[in-house]
């Protein structure tokens, strides 16, 4: 009803835009005792909520931070055993290179007539494999999933970024900080780089 009367008045004269205002006030005044109502009948429901999450975080708060703790243990242990492996695999590849390289360095060496030292190469060219295998024993890149009797745990590797330079930023991933500026055109400010402040008509009713 009251919107059908808004859609209603036409504002084309002084005693039009009289009760147009009229109407306005009477409608600023019920939004502010429906506001009122609201507060009154939401207060103490926020009020308990606040206490209930003030009570569940510092009664939980050491048990969030064990949680961290223990989540830090365990991702820092699957990056040093990733790194372990990494490593392992490295050298297995390397040692694995340098047997073929004294295999083939012993054979030039045996056709040149210098058995004896075509045979300590094959030695060591035999050694440097054994080391190969047992580093790439070595080289286990650890299960993304553990599973055990009281629970299971997977480690995933995601994106994510860290801050190095915000002025380098591309502008479309940054925002405007709205709050900010209202309040610095409150004080005063007239120019803000990037920004036209300009004056609007507000209708203020009372």
């Amino acid at each position: 009803l009251i919107k059908a009367e808004a859609d209603a008045i036409v504002v084309s004269t002084p005693d039009r835009k009289a009760a147009a205002i009229g109407v306005t006030s009477a409608i600023a005044r019920l939004k502010h005792d429906a506001e009122a109502e609201r507060v009154r009948l939401v207060k103490p429901l926020k009020d308990q909520a606040s206490l209930i999450d003030r009570t569940f975080k510092d009664v939980l708060s050491p048990v969030v931070q064990a949680d961290e703790v223990l989540r830090r243990k365990i991702l820092d242990f699957d990056v040093h055993e990733r790194r372990v492996a990494a490593d392992a695999a490295a050298k297995a590849e390397r040692e694995r290179l340098e047997a073929e390289a004294l295999e083939r360095e012993a054979y030039r060496v045996a056709e040149a007539g210098k058995q004896d030292v075509a045979e300590q190469l094959v030695e060591t060219a035999i050694a440097r494999t054994e080391s190969a295998v047992v580093a790439q024993a070595q080289a286990v890149t650890p299960a993304k999933t553990t599973v055990t009797p009281m629970g299971a745990a997977t480690v995933q590797q995601v994106w994510s970024f860290e801050l190095e330079d915000l002025g380098k930023v591309p502008v479309e991933y940054l925002s405007l900080n709205k709050v900010k500026v209202r309040e610095a055109i409150r004080l005063g400010a007239r120019a803000i780089p990037g920004l036209m402040i300009h004056q609007v008509d507000r209708l203020s009713i009372r």
